[in-house]
């Protein structure tokens, strides 16, 4: 059954892009299972050598055949654009394959006749900001064919007439509905591949000078049953480091050990909070080691050295290793296989900093495994224009702890100027805690503000402990995130507490508080503390 040479034919492997045409070949096997007890899926495909150095062996290569689920996205928190949106439902998008057709389900409500076109766009939504579908914030229209856009289409146009973001074009637009439920059939909608949309967002638009109203992230759509997501981060964070932001990735990877592609996300600026440079034609690579306090060298030739080298678990060759001409001749974003897994700007292409943000899907690049075959724990190094590093930053596994807390306002509170001063006392930014601008509520007649928190990044349990300690007690003993060669001189008090605190808790906080630290026996200090409880309750 495994033996395709005699079955089918001999395979031609190319050396060059230039001739691989004639490695295309379509077989139709009758005995080749993909299901039941003698299923090939779970075993090896080897390619043989038959030109091969007796020292080597005829084995040229492995897989492993795994099985290709379908890809499947959905878009339904959506945010408001300033003001909180009636908009309520879901767009679910299904590709069995990259070369099938994507099966989208509009369902909306609430649109009460104001809705117009919608749209998907360049990148996710915001979620911490107070206008989270700007163009700044979301991006334009997802046209990665540069078609330019027409008054009126003709009737019975074909999908790829349009931008491939432009679904009210492709379906029609949403005027005059108070609710919808539609499927289409999209032949220009990619899930696959480097063009996916998967990553990206939907904006919806009033009909009344198209003006945005609600947008929404397209997210991974998986069964917790068969499979998980995992998601990562690079977050360049360090005070004195060259580059302010962070990388994400996000990828679902199931139960078999089969996954889908990677999405990554950048969103990197120069430091400074009011830094508006920008610089173009980066490259970013992945490196088989962590970083530390390397990435903050001023000597750019020693920075980001512990990184090491460019990862490459393929062993990607292509004959001379070190005829460098070569190796750029093969490795491209139309051949991404030919390249090292670690060459993200092979595959990509450069990035920027200080500009617009990316959205990326690499097929190649995985986040499950051992150490030899994932990305977690290596390093992200971007270089300058000259080659060498500018800014590097480990890749580490992102979190996502959601809670409510209640603030006590106090006269003039602003929320923003409130996180502000928390990001500072912790010592984290903004992409590690931040607030859901949905979800904040006015309680007790103005007295108490409640908020919904989001707490990210590799260290989010000890962010969600310390912040919880800060607003119960107004100060920490140290930053949450302990930086390598940097040491905080930010005050650690707070000036905000946690409402509900009545004045039988505070007293009781200080009772406690002045017992444990006072020259008194131990038994006339629990004795004071249990009549305190007791008092409270």
């Amino acid at each position: 059954m495994g033996d395709l040479q005699h079955k089918l034919a001999n395979l031609v492997v190319a050396g060059r892009t230039r001739d691989l045409p004639a490695t295309k070949a379509f077989f139709t096997d009758s005995n080749l299972p993909l299901s039941g007890d003698a299923t090939i899926i779970g075993r090896s495909i080897v390619i043989h050598d038959d030109k091969a150095p007796k020292h080597r062996g005829n084995r040229m290569a492995c897989t492993a055949v795994r099985r290709k689920y379908r890809h499947k996205a959905v878009a339904r928190e959506w945010f408001g654009n300033g003001v909180p949106p009636p908009l309520e439902g879901r767009l679910e998008f299904v590709e069995d394959t990259g070369m099938s057709v994507t099966h989208t389900l509009v369902e909306l409500r609430g649109l009460g006749g104001e809705a117009g076109g919608y749209h998907v766009h360049q990148v996710p939504v915001q979620p911490m900001l107070e206008f989270p579908c700007t163009g700044e914030a979301v991006g334009g229209h997802y046209n990665p064919w540069q078609l330019n856009k027409t008054d009126a289409m003709a009737a019975g146009a074909t999908p790829d007439s349009y931008q491939v973001g432009d679904l009210s074009g492709k379906y029609g637009a949403l005027d005059k509905e108070k609710s919808v439920k539609e499927v289409h059939n999209d032949t220009s909608l990619p899930m696959f591949g480097l063009h996916s949309i998967i990553g990206r967002s939907i904006v919806v638009h009033k009909k009344r000078r198209g003006e945005r109203w609600a947008c929404s992230s397209i997210g991974w759509g998986w069964d917790p049953d068969e499979a998980k997501q995992v998601t990562a981060i690079a977050s360049f964070h360090h005070p004195n480091g060259y580059a302010w932001g962070y990388i994400r990735f996000s990828q679902v990877v199931y139960n078999d050990g089969s996954s889908t592609d990677t999405i990554i996300q950048i969103r990197l600026k120069h430091p400074g909070k009011t830094n508006r440079d920008q610089t173009f034609g980066h490259d970013w690579e992945v490196y088989v080691n962590p970083v530390g306090i390397d990435a903050t060298i001023k000597h750019q030739a020693a920075r980001c050295t512990a990184g090491g080298y460019r990862w490459n678990p393929t062993f990607i060759q292509l004959a001379d290793p070190q005829d460098h001409g070569f190796y750029s001749e093969q490795c491209s974003r139309r051949v991404p296989l030919r390249c090292e897994v670690g060459h993200l700007t092979g595959r990509h292409g450069k990035i920027n900093i200080g500009a617009n943000a990316h959205v990326f899907n690499d097929p190649n690049l995985n986040f499950y495994g051992d150490w030899f075959h994932t990305a977690l724990g290596k390093s992200i190094v971007v270089k300058d224009k000259n080659g060498l590093p500018l800014a590097c930053a480990t890749i580490e596994p992102d979190k996502d702890i959601i809670k409510y807390a209640k603030i006590k306002t106090l006269s003039g509170f602003n929320l923003a100027v409130f996180m502000e001063e928390v990001q500072a006392v912790m010592g984290v930014p903004d992409w590690f805690l931040f607030t859901d601008s949905r979800e904040t509520k006015v309680l007790h007649e103005g007295r108490c503000l409640q908020v919904l928190l989001h707490f990210r990044g590799p260290h989010a349990n000890k962010l969600e402990q310390d912040f919880s300690r800060l607003l119960r007690t107004g100060r920490l003993d140290g930053p949450s995130l302990a930086i390598p060669g940097f040491i905080s001189s930010t005050r650690l008090k707070l000036p905000y507490r946690e409402c509900g605190q009545d004045s039988k808790s505070k007293k009781l906080q200080e009772l406690t508080f002045s017992s444990s630290s006072s020259s008194l026996p131990l038994l006339p200090c629990l004795l004071l503390t249990l009549l305190a409880l007791l008092e409270h309750l």
